[in-house]
């Protein structure tokens, strides 16, 4: 495959044919009934990707200062329709869009004219409630200072 051209925010390296990425984004979740079962599923409304890594090891590296930066106090939140906030605790109710910070490992695949990716894990880094930072309703400069601003300091 062709090289997309992304590069890894930690080590500089070329992306290769899969990367791990971390996105902000606006969500909500919705069940039905299948039969016997409950499907759960994501409505992503806005997502913006804020950094894009080579490889795990490198995410890894780089996850104590998106926490830091995020003011996140519990990563890694149990998925539930009603969940606690990763920075103050507090109830996030996931059926009304709320935000989410995503940790994705994707693997490109080509499509002509086209490139996608297809998803191959995807793990909630951060979910906040309302109190603490509003869903987006729309992309802009704002989403994406969030996370920079730290970088750009050091």
């Amino acid at each position: 495959m062709n090289d997309p051209g992304f590069k890894c925010a930690i080590c500089g390296k070329p992306v290769g044919d899969s990367y791990v990425c971390l996105d902000r984004r606006t969500e909500s979740l919705a069940t039905s009934e299948q039969g016997e079962k409950v499907m759960t599923t994501v409505n992503i409304a806005c997502c913006q990707t804020m950094f894009i890594y080579c490889s795990n090891p490198c995410w890894d590296a780089h996850a104590p200062n998106v926490a830091a930066e995020l003011q996140v106090a519990k990563p890694y939140p149990s998925f539930g329709l009603i969940a606690p906030c990763s920075r103050c605790g507090g109830p996030v109710n996931r059926t009304v869009p709320y935000l989410n910070y995503t940790v994705s490992e994707l693997k490109f695949i080509q499509t002509t004219p086209y490139l996608s990716a297809q998803c191959l894990d995807d793990r909630d880094f951060a979910i906040l409630c309302t109190n603490c930072e509003e869903p987006d309703t729309e992309l802009g400069a704002e989403a994406s200072e969030i996370l920079t601003t730290g970088e750009k300091q050091r």
